[in-house]
């Protein structure tokens, strides 16, 4: 649930936003969604302290972005062992907008080998 002015997220047990005293709604304020926005891949990785860091840096710097296989690196078969990530699944994927590619790059560029920041796309 959201608050319709500050835009909030707050847990399905509460109402009403306790800074703005509104009701709150199901969708996030904003602009609707746009299917035709290009996403770029900009980072690959299985660790969870990787990802949770670079959501981090991303959210901080106010660059939308979208994990791809976060949520199934333990769901399936033996989880993260041996390759640091699932071998079913591969590891997260991190893409951000086209336009916020090489920003985004730059950001995450510490966060792991230089081979695993995907610079193709």
């Amino acid at each position: 649930m959201y608050c319709p002015s500050c835009g909030e997220k707050y847990g399905w047990t509460v109402n009403e936003c306790p800074d703005c005293g509104l009701e709150l709604v199901e969708t996030r304020p904003g602009p609707p969604a746009d299917p035709t926005i290009a996403l770029t891949t900009v980072l690959h990785s299985g660790d969870p302290a990787v990802i949770a860091l670079a959501m981090s840096l991303l959210e901080g710097e106010g660059i939308e972005y979208l994990v791809r296989g976060e949520g199934l690196q333990d769901l399936f078969g033996w989880g993260r062992v041996g390759a640091g990530y699932n071998i079913l699944t591969g590891p997260a994927e991190f893409a951000v907008r086209s336009d916020d590619a090489d920003r985004a790059r730059q950001l995450l560029h510490d966060l792991v080998t230089p081979s695993r920041i995907d610079a193709a796309d």
